[in-house]
């Protein structure tokens, strides 16, 4: 499509939700909003697109499954018009003009913020960027395979001021993770953790990480070490690291993880707490 100048689309507030596989495509969203300048004409004996970041959809108005309610300004339409997805659609065009769209086994796979929707049928053209329900954000599955990414969703920073303690702190944090190669066998490599400007290392080799049965689950633990822990949940992308006993003179900000994801390249990603 080559439209300019689309009327904008108010009020769009989208639900995100991802798949327990990247393959095949099992994620889905609820999006809903307000299309003020659409007209009845703009949905009769034409074709509907929808596009919601990178993910579109055509729809066929005529086909059995797109319906008018008698001679109300209300559109419905539940199918698969590809085959795969299944999208649910409601167009009110009776008194304050707004759609909802609910679609499932698709895949939103490099969506990220802002979300740009469209929405063209007839000689209507609307678009808009869409916030996400309750201030959420995007998931990380989203990224898996599309880009390298790093979030912390918690953490429990504990002092030990004993007298043989030397400033020594504890740290327990975890997130969500998610690697451009993708998938990616973590087995034996070597992890730099650096909180500031302590590095800790996961060694490489047979005493470094190892992955948990046939699962894309690496752990990683060292009861004599700082780094006690760590574990890396590639499928569900999360992480945990626990760290005990940091001698640091104050906790710092910056907290990277920092791996070799192929030969010469690298997965380094900061994040920043506290």
């Amino acid at each position: 499509w080559h439209l300019a100048d689309p009327n904008r689309m108010e009020d769009l507030i989208i639900s995100l939700k991802a798949g327990k596989t990247r393959t095949p495509a099992s994620d889905s969203f609820n999006i809903t909003g307000k299309i003020p300048q659409a007209q009845v004409e703009d949905f009769e004996d034409t074709e509907l697109f929808f596009s919601v970041g990178c993910w579109q959809m055509a729809v066929d108005t005529e086909t059995p499954e797109f319906k008018r309610i008698g001679a109300k300004k209300l559109f419905m339409y539940k199918g698969s018009p590809d085959g795969v997805a299944s999208v649910a659609i409601v167009i009110d065009l009776r008194k304050n003009k707004k759609f909802t769209m609910v679609a499932r086994k698709v895949d939103l796979s490099g969506l990220d913020e802002p979300i740009q929707a469209a929405l063209v049928s007839g000689d209507y053209y609307g678009a808009g960027a869409a916030d996400i329900k309750r201030g959420k954000k995007v998931p990380m599955q989203f990224f898996q395979g599309q880009a390298d990414a790093l979030r912390y969703t918690r953490f429990r920073l504990v002092f030990d001021d004993g007298p043989n303690a030397y400033y020594s702190y504890n740290l327990t944090i975890s997130g969500q993770i998610a690697t451009e190669i993708y998938p990616l066998d973590l087995t034996g490599k070597e992890v730099t953790i650096s909180w500031g400007e302590k590095e800790l290392i996961i060694p490489k080799g047979d005493d470094g990480l190892r992955r948990v049965r046939n699962t894309e689950r690496f752990v990683y633990k060292n009861s004599g070490d700082e780094l006690r822990s760590a574990e890396f949940n590639l499928n569900k992308c999360t992480y945990r690291i626990v760290i005990k006993r940091a001698h640091l003179t104050q906790p710092p900000e910056n907290f990277t993880i920092r791996f070799e994801i192929q030969e010469g390249r690298f997965f380094e990603q900061t994040v920043l707490v506290f």
